[in-house]
């Protein structure tokens, strides 16, 4: 299937380059990172997150986020936000469960210096796992 494409679309292949992690497209660099935050594993420390920061991109970047992984040992609510903006909306999670949202395409685009936090309804032992690339 991909061979087919690839043959009906030979101008995305001459514009295209993979290798070493990255992804260049049409002189954009689209390196994909991580960002993550993880609560204290201290019973007597853990709480419930409020607008913790995850991602800040680097000064004059924009966020372009392509998925989130969350899990947590107590059943808790998640909201990925920015400032008041809800980018992923009040999502569910059974206590010892996860949360995996994204399928590769981009979820949210940011505006530069817009950074990325996270809010939880309880307080327990969760993390939680960003990935997309900043440009």
């Amino acid at each position: 299937m991909l061979f087919l494409f690839l043959s009906a679309n030979l101008c995305y292949a001459t514009i295209v380059t993979l290798g070493g992690g990255e992804a260049k497209l049409g002189g954009y660099d689209f390196t994909p990172v991580t960002h993550t935050d993880t609560n204290a594993s201290d019973a007597n420390t853990q709480t419930a997150e409020t607008d913790t920061v995850v991602w800040t991109p680097a000064s004059g970047r924009k966020i372009t986020l392509l998925g989130v992984n969350f899990t947590s040992e107590t059943a808790t609510t998640l909201l990925v936000e920015t400032g008041s903006t809800a980018v992923i909306p009040i999502t569910e999670c059974t206590a010892s469960g996860q949360i995996v949202i994204g399928n590769g395409n981009p979820i949210w685009r940011g505006s530069a210096n817009e950074t990325l936090t996270y809010t939880t309804g309880s307080a327990g032992r969760h993390s939680i796992l960003m990935y997309g690339y900043e440009n």
